[in-house]
């Protein structure tokens, strides 16, 4: 009789114990993310989906050279399209996010920074409304008189500041990853045309590794998102898995990698906040939805 007593709590304490441990790995594998997709036209005009950045209910997204469709997230449809006052054969538009100034003329939209991407990876900002665009400033990284790659530019609008983030090549085997170079300035005022940045500007800088193409990216809360990873039939060796990798920019590390191989259906593209949720951007289709609960 107290054995049979004694294997009933043994057996219920193993039951406990299993619940738990299954719980804690669904929690872990779920909990992180709520995902909701859009089937929203990426390409445009046999133009590449890259770059895009959110204002309010507008989704403005940016095309390889430099097209531009707007997105109406309440809505529901497309708002307008235009071409971009940076446009050029050789702006791949990697990049895209809004700044903190708006432009005397224009009270709705905060002034756009696009990432060229390509030498001499240039970051153009941009007055933008739904049917036209303006360039209102150039900015460039240089040392000496050797501008620097960047791959995409991005802005911090809770402290005023201005990213340049650049992955190097080639795969680095033994740390497993890609060097990333995060580089940090002070985001000039939009009164000046023209900005060299150069070392003496830098307020602080620091390299990270992860296993994925960078692609765009957006700061939320002192951390940098980016969506990163390429298409299935892509034929670099190293790389192509899908993947959001966050950055704490505080502690100048990577918090944490999140695997979306399985979520995302294309190559992931562009990065932006809509109130609480992440969106990234796929091309050739697709908008995603994304709500980290611990973010």
């Amino acid at each position: 009789m107290g054995n049979s007593v004694c294997f009933r709590k043994i057996r219920k304490i193993g039951v406990t114990i299993l619940f738990l441990v299954l719980f804690f790995v669904f929690y872990s594998c779920f909990s992180y993310r709520s995902v909701k997709y859009f089937p929203i036209e990426i390409n445009y005009q046999k133009k590449w989906g890259q770059g895009m950045a959110i204002h309010g209910q507008y989704v403005f997204l940016l095309t390889n050279t430099g097209l531009c469709r707007i997105y109406d997230m309440r809505k529901g449809g497309f708002a307008g399209s235009l071409v971009l006052a940076s446009a050029h054969a050789k702006n791949h538009a990697n990049n895209a996010c809004f700044g903190v100034e708006y432009s005397k003329d224009n009270n709705k939209f905060p002034a756009l920074y696009v990432s060229e991407c390509e030498a001499p990876y240039r970051c153009y900002v941009e007055n933008i409304t739904e049917y036209e665009s303006r360039l209102i400033q150039i900015i460039q990284f240089r040392i000496g008189n050797k501008p620097q790659a960047v791959h995409d530019w991005i802005v911090d609008r809770e402290t005023n500041h201005i990213y340049a983030i650049t992955q190097l090549y080639p795969f680095n085997k033994e740390r497993n990853g890609f060097a990333t170079q995060i580089v940090k300035f002070g985001l000039p005022s939009i009164d000046t045309q023209e900005v060299i940045l150069s070392d003496v500007d830098i307020e602080d800088s620091f390299e990270v590794f992860f296993p994925h193409i960078l692609q765009g990216g957006v700061i939320h809360n002192h951390a940098l998102y980016l969506p990163s990873g390429a298409s299935a039939d892509s034929q670099v060796q190293y790389g192509k898995e899908k993947a959001i990798v966050i950055i704490d920019l505080k502690e100048k590390g990577i918090k944490r990698i999140i695997d979306v191989q399985d979520i995302l259906n294309n190559e992931p593209e562009g990065a932006a906040f809509w109130g609480k949720f992440l969106m990234v951007s796929c091309a050739p289709k697709g908008l995603y939805q994304f709500f980290l609960k611990d973010e």
